[in-house]
């Protein structure tokens, strides 16, 4: 409680206070610098009309606003936005540091839990998930919806064998051509601008995961997770292989891989006749002590 009651104000700032702010300074940006414009246009007129040397005059004046037009359109469009990007960047390392903190306290309070469910006592749990699919300006994606659902089905049925429920609370596509290709799998991309952008446009608080499908991972992953972020990447090759998905979420909820190449943390897919597709019971118990994975039924 006390790690939703910190992230809670700082997730609203990153996903919804900045990006109002950022909207309204543009609005306010593009009115003013056509009001300049305006004026550039009607003293232009003034200055056809005036004799000379009022007429040089006038120009030299018609220059001068044009500068300033000049000057105010670099600082909406570089400065502020430079400084709006640095905030939020700068506010999402901070969600994740104490993100991360909070998951190491979950899962020394959840300890007791991950006990008696090591035992045999495992109770009804459920996970939340949203999935984002990244497109073009023209809306497409190499993603197709029959893969997303296929990656929806395979995590839903493996993820019942630790009597965890999982949840789709949406599927949204945004389009932002620039990340479909760009990203990669180096430790490095965790503090890039592009990991910024996803935590920014992930779904949710700290309750909730995010699936971004995108086209291309740069490197050799076809899915990745930061450990510590509440979101995950899978690519295209989720068209051919269902299980990215949830590896890949599982990694968020605290697995690591396995050397059980049918076991769904084995770190590349199996051939279709031996796929991932289970998860032991220490591996259940480890999902259930989750700070991603709660208590209760459906739709409860």
């Amino acid at each position: 409680m006390l790690c939703q009651t910190i992230l809670l104000p700082l997730t609203i700032l990153v996903t919804l206070v900045i990006p109002i702010i950022q909207q309204i300074l543009t609005t306010v940006c593009n009115w003013v610098s056509s009001v300049i414009s305006t004026v550039i246009s009607v003293v232009s007129q003034v200055c056809n009309s005036l004799p000379w040397p009022l007429s040089t005059i006038c120009g030299w004046v018609t220059q001068l606003i044009t500068v300033v037009q000049t000057v105010w359109n670099w600082v909406c469009n570089t400065v502020i936005t430079t400084i709006i990007s640095i905030i939020t960047y700068i506010l999402n390392m901070i969600i994740y540091v104490v993100r991360v903190v909070c998951i190491i306290i979950t899962i020394i309070i959840s300890l007791p839990g991950l006990l008696l469910c090591l035992i045999g006592l495992r109770l009804p749990k459920r996970i939340s998930l949203c999935i984002k699919v990244i497109t073009d300006d023209k809306g497409q994606s190499q993603v197709t919806p029959a893969a997303i659902q296929a990656s929806i089905d395979l995590m839903t049925m493996v993820y019942k064998q630790c009597n965890i429920t999982v949840n789709v609370s949406s599927i949204e596509r945004i389009a932002a051509p620039q990340l479909l290709t760009s990203t990669d799998d180096s430790f490095w991309g965790l503090f890039s601008w592009w990991h910024s952008w996803f935590s920014s446009h992930a779904c949710g608080c700290c309750g909730q995961v995010t699936a971004f499908f995108i086209d291309k991972i740069q490197g050799s992953s076809d899915g990745l997770t930061y450990w510590g972020d509440n979101w995950c990447r899978i690519d295209s090759t989720a068209n051919t292989d269902p299980t990215i998905m949830a590896h890949e979420v599982g990694h968020l909820c605290n697995l690591w891989h396995v050397s059980d190449n049918t076991d769904l943390m084995f770190p590349s897919s199996g051939p279709p006749t031996n796929p991932r597709n289970h998860l032991t019971a220490s591996q259940c118990c480890i999902m259930g002590a989750s700070t991603f994975v709660t208590a209760g039924l459906p739709g409860r």
